[in-house]
């Protein structure tokens, strides 16, 4: 089991910031430090697309190998669209 702090706004969750989620290991896909977090907010800057750069973004990072393969029915949410 891992507890974890939301530290972002989730759209369509029970959850907020600050509140703290207890995940087994097996559904974490990835975690991200804040450097990743300043790339990633980068990126959206050039692409102006949140659903675009977590596609690459997660690609990416599955192929530097700190990430894993999605499950077959995961859902993203992305801002406000759900990809």
């Amino acid at each position: 089991m891992l507890v974890a702090t939301v530290d972002n706004d989730l759209v369509s969750c029970p959850w907020k910031v600050g509140d703290e989620v207890t995940f087994h290991k097996t559904n974490v896909l990835e975690v991200a430090s804040l450097t990743d977090r300043g790339r990633f907010e980068h990126m959206v800057l050039v692409s102006d697309s949140y659903v675009d750069v977590a596609r690459l973004w997660h690609h990416w990072r599955q192929s530097k190998g700190v990430s894993v393969a999605p499950r077959q029915d995961t859902q993203y949410i992305v801002g406000r669209e759900l990809i």
